[in-house]
C-alpha cells in the first residue's frame, strides 16, 4: 500500500489491524482462476461431452457450488471483485483496460502476506498485467508474456497453459518452504479465438471451446500432482473459480461481457479444503465470487474486513456448525462494456432465488430454474414480480452507491496496451460518447457485434478491405458507434490512408472530446511527419488524459527534437511511471537517455524492456549500443550479434557489430560485419567509412583510401569520413601535394563538424600539414 493509502488506513475498521499481526495460517493456499469457463461445460456441473478428468476429481475430493455468479462477464472487475471481496460498484474497477485497483484497495493478497504467507501469481493474459491494480500483495508477480513470431497483434498476447504452469511449478520449487504459500494461478486459453493444442482438437472434434478447456484440466493436473508429490497437497487449499463464460452465439453474442445471461456469468466454484473436509458437498445456494474473499479468511482464522459485499461461504458446507441466515441472498450482476465499448446502455443486474432481473430499456426477467436458457421474458407475463425484483435491484444499487470508495482510478490505454488488449478481443474505450436512458438496449444492437468481430478478425489477418466493409456494415445502422468509427481509422492507418483515419478520428473526437481518438490523431499526424499537428494533439491528450504513458512517451520524441530537453525528460520518466511494464516506453527512455550522455541509464531501461519481452529487437539492439558506449564490449557484441543473427540484411545493426568488434581488437570480425552491411545496403556511408579504418590500421592503407572516398561519394557531409581521409593523406605522404590535399579535407572535415569529438586533433593536424 502507498503512503497515502496508510494514512487512510486509520478509519479502517480494527479488524485490518488484528489480521496483519495474526500468525500464518496452518495451510496452503492455491487459487486457480478459469478465464472464459461455463460451468455447464464441466463434466462435474453435468457436461456428458467434456473431458474435465482433474477438475472433476477435485469436486468428488471438495464442495461445488452449484449457482456461482460473477459480478461481471468481464475478466478484470471479476478478478478484482474475487480478490477484494467488493462488488465492482465498490472497488470501482468496472471494465478491462480503463481502470486500475488502486493501492488503498485491500487484497487477499495483502492480508496473506501479511499473516506470513508466501504470496505469487502467475497471469497468462495482459488484461490482468501488474498495471491494473491486482498485484498488490504479491512478493512475486509472474506476468512474462511473449510475442509469438510470425502472428499478426491479435492473437500473441496470452500465455499457454503448459507455460503459465511452468511459471507457477518453477516459483514453487525455489520458495521459502518455512511458510505457507498463497498462489494464485490464471488460466486463460479458453478465451477466443479457440484453438486447443493437441491431442486435445481431436479429443473435442469440431468443439475447440471444449479442446482448450480439456487442455486447461491437463495442465491444472500437472499443477495439483507436483503439490502431491511434494507432499503440500494434503494441507492445501484449492480454490478453482471461472471469472466468467462464454456465450458460444447464445442470445446473438459471440463471446462475453454484453449480456448477463447465465452463459456468461454463471462461473464454476469448487473449494477443496486441506485435509478432505467437506469431501463430495454440493451446494445449491445462489453465491458470488466475492464469497472467495472472506471464506478464505475466515478459514484462516483471520478476521474480515468490515463494508465488504461477500459472505462467508463456510456455514453452507455440509455438516456446517453455523447456521446460514434465513434471508434470502440478492446477488449483484453488471457490465459496462456495451455502455463504455460502443455506446449502447449498460446492464445491471441481480439474481435473487430463482429470479434473475436485468435493469435495460427493456427490461427482463427469467426463472432461471425453470427456464435455465433465459428464454422466456416474465416481465409482462408477471408484472408484480417484475416490479419487486426492480425494487429490491434498485435498493442494492443505492447501498452499492453509498458503500463506493475511491478504490479506483482511470488507465488510458497507451498504444502497446490498446493493441494488447485488442489482441485479447477487449474493446473497451474510454467512456461512452454518450450516456442515459437515451443509450440503445443491447438486444437491439447485438446484431451488428457480429459484424464487429468479422471486421476485427479481417482485420487481425490483414484483410483490410473486407474489414472496413464489416465496420461500414456496423456504422450503416449504427452511425455514431464509437468504437467501430474508432477501429475504421485504425485500419485505415494500417492501409496508409492516413488523411482518411484522421476523418474518422476527427469524427470520434467530436462524438468524446476527451477520448482515445485525440492519440490516434497524433500518431496520424506523425505518420505525415506534421510534427507540429502531433504536438498540438499529443499535448490535448496529456491534458485530457494525463495517464496516457504512450502519449507522454511519443511528446518527449518531439520535444527532444526541438531541443527541449527538460520538457522532454520530464514526459519521458511520467510515461515511465504510468507503464512500468511498457517495452515501448521503456526503450523510448532508454534513447533518450542514451542521447543525453546516460548510456547506463539507458542500459537499465533497455534490460527492463527485455525483462517484458526478451525478443523485442529494438531494445536488444539499443542496448548493444549503450553497452558499447559503457566499455562493455562483450556485452555489447553478445548482444549486437543476436540482433544481428536476426536480421541479417540490416546494414546498421552488422556495422554497429563491427564497430563493437574493433573496439574489442577482432579486426576480422569488424570487417565482416562492415562486408555484411554493406552487402545489405552498397550505398551505406558508415560502413564503407568503418572498413577503412580497419584497412588503415591493419593494411592495406590505399584500399583504405578507396574506402573513404566511397563514403565521401555516397554522402559529401559526412564530416569523419573527410577526416579520415585527410589523417590517413597526411600519415602516408611525403611530400607538399599530399599534405595539401590533406589539409583540404581536414579544413572540410571542420567545416562539416567544427565541435566534433576529433576536432582539436584535426585542428593540430592542420596545423601539421601547413594548412590554417
Amino acid at each position: 500500500m502507498s503512503k497515502l493509502a496508510l494514512i487512510r488506513a486509520v478509519a479502517l475498521p480494527a479488524a485490518l489491524l488484528f489480521a496483519a499481526c495474526s500468525t500464518a495460517p496452518e495451510f496452503n493456499l492455491l487459487l486457480i482462476t478459469l478465464d472464459t469457463t461455463r460451468a455447464d461445460r464441466l463434466g462435474c456441473y453435468g457436461y456428458r461431452l467434456g473431458h474435465t478428468p482433474t477438475l472433476d476429481s477435485l469436486a468428488e475430493s471438495g464442495v461445488l457450488f452449484e449457482n456461482a455468479f460473477t459480478p461481471a462477464p468481464v475478466t478484470l472487475p471479476a478478478h478484482a471483485s474475487l480478490l477484494t471481496g467488493l462488488y465492482p460498484p465498490v472497488h470501482g474497477v468496472r471494465d478491462n483496460g480503463i481502470y486500475r485497483l488502486e493501492d488503498e484497495a485491500v487484497t487477499l493478497a495483502e492480508l496473506l502476506g501479511r499473516a506470513g504467507m508466501n504470496t505469487a501469481a502467475a497471469i497468462s493474459a495482459y488484461v490482468l498485467a501488474s498495471r491494473f491494480g491486482l498485484a498488490q500483495g504479491f512478493a512475486h508477480y509472474d506476468e512474462r508474456l511473449k510475442e509469438a513470431p510470425g502472428q499478426k497483434a491479435a492473437f500473441y498476447v496470452e500465455r499457454s497453459a503448459e507455460e503459465v504452469t511452468n511459471a507457477a511449478l518453477q516459483w514453487l520449487e525455489g520458495r521459502d518452504r518455512r511458510k505457507p504459500f498463497f498462489l494464485w494461478v490464471h488460466y486463460f486459453d479458453p478465451h477466443s479465438p479457440y484453438a486447443p493444442p493437441a491431442p486435445f482438437d481431436s479429443l473435442c472434434p469440431g468443439r475447440p471451446y471444449d479442446g482448450e478447456i480439456a487442455y486447461m484440466d491437463s495442465q491444472l493436473c500437472r499443477l495439483l500432482s507436483a503439490l502431491r508429490q511434494g507432499g503440500q497437497y494434503g494441507r492445501t487449499l484449492v480454490a478453482v473459480a471461472g471469472d466468467h463464460g462464454e456465450a458460444l452465439g447464445e442470445h446473438g453474442e459471440p463471446t462475453h461481457g454484453i449480456f448477463l445471461y447465465n452463459s456468461t456469468v454463471r462461473v464454476p466454484l469448487i473449494v477443496k479444503f486441506p485435509g478432505g473436509e467437506h469431501a463430495g458437498g454440493r451446494v445449491d445456494a445462489n453465491v458470488s465470487l466475492v464469497d472467495v474473499f472472506p471464506t478464505v479468511l475466515e478459514r484462516a482464522g483471520l478476521s474480515i474486513p468490515a463494508g465488504i459485499q461477500g459472505r462467508s461461504l463456510l456455514p453452507l458446507l455440509p455438516g456446517a456448525r453455523r447456521a446460514v441466515p434465513g434471508a434470502s441472498r440478492t446477488i449483484y450482476l453488471e457490465t459496462l462494456m456495451p455502455e463504455q465499448t460502443f455506446g449502447w446502455h449498460r446492464l445491471e443486474g441481480m439474481v435473487h432465488d430463482n429470479l434473475k432481473y436485468i435493469a435495460a430499456p427493456l427490461p427482463e426477467l427469467y426463472d432461471i430454474t425453470a427456464d435455465p436458457g433465459e428464454s422466456r421474458n416474465l416481465v409482462e407475463h408477471d408484472a408484480e414480480a417484475a416490479r419487486r425484483s426492480a425494487s429490491r435491484l434498485a435498493n442494492l444499487q443505492r447501498e452499492l452507491a453509498r458503500l463506493a470508495r475511491p478504490l479506483s482510478g482511470r488507465v488510458t490505454l497507451d498504444g502497446e496496451s490498446a493493441r494488447r488488449l485488442r489482441a485479447l478481443g477487449y474493446l473497451s474505450g474510454a467512456e461512452a460518447a454518450v450516456s442515459g436512458e437515451s443509450l440503445p438496449d443491447p438486444k437491439l444492437m447485438v446484431r451488428s457485434l457480429g459484424r464487429f468481430m468479422d471486421g476485427v478478425m479481417a482485420e487481425a489477418g490483414g484483410e483490410y478491405e473486407a474489414a472496413l466493409a464489416a465496420f461500414d456494415s456496423v456504422l450503416a445502422g449504427d452511425p455514431d458507434n464509437l468504437y467501430a468509427i474508432r477501429y475504421k481509422g485504425f485500419v485505415l492507418m494500417e492501409q496508409g490512408s492516413v488523411r482518411r483515419a484522421i476523418a474518422q478520428f476527427t469524427r470520434a473526437v467530436e462524438l468524446q472530446p476527451g477520448g482515445a481518438a485525440n492519440f490516434m490523431l497524433a500518431l496520424a499526424w506523425y505518420r505525415l511527419d506534421s510534427l507540429a499537428a502531433a504536438r498540438t494533439w499529443l499535448e490535448r491528450t496529456v491534458e485530457v488524459q494525463p495517464g496516457h504513458a504512450r502519449a507522454h512517451a511519443l511528446l518527449a520524441d518531439i520535444l527532444l527534437e526541438s531541443g527541449e530537453d527538460k520538457q522532454a525528460v520530464a514526459h519521458m520518466l511520467t510515461a515511465r511511471k504510468l507503464a512500468p511494464q511498457d517495452k515501448e516506453v521503456l526503450n523510448d527512455l532508454g534513447r533518450l537517455l542514451l542521447g543525453r550522455g546516460d548510456p547506463a541509464g539507458a542500459a537499465e531501461c533497455f534490460e527492463q524492456a527485455l525483462a517484458v519481452d526478451p525478443h523485442y529487437p529494438l531494445a536488444l539492439y539499443n542496448l548493444g549500443i549503450a553497452l558499447y558506449q559503457t566499455g562493455e564490449y562483450g556485452k555489447a557484441e553478445e548482444a549486437l550479434a543476436l540482433v544481428a543473427a536476426k536480421y541479417p540484411g540490416d546494414e546498421k545493426v552488422q556495422n554497429n557489430l563491427g564497430v563493437v568488434r574493433a573496439a574489442r581488437g577482432d579486426p576480422d570480425g569488424a570487417q565482416r560485419a562492415y562486408r555484411a552491411a554493406l552487402n545489405a545496403d552498397s550505398t551505406f556511408a558508415p560502413a564503407w567509412n568503418n572498413l577503412g579504418n580497419i584497412l588503415a590500421a591493419h593494411g592495406p592503407t590505399d584500399r583504405a583510401k578507396i574506402c573513404y572516398k566511397t563514403a565521401i561519394a555516397y554522402d559529401s557531409n559526412y564530416a569523419q569520413a573527410w577526416f579520415n581521409l585527410g589523417r590517413l593523406l597526411l600519415n602516408s605522404s611525403n611530400d607538399e601535394p599530399g599534405k595539401a590535399q590533406a589539409a583540404k579535407n581536414l579544413r572540410r572535415a571542420l567545416k562539416l563538424a567544427p565541435s566534433a569529438p576529433w576536432a582539436e586533433s584535426a585542428r593540430k593536424m592542420l596545423a601539421r600539414a601547413g594548412g590554417e
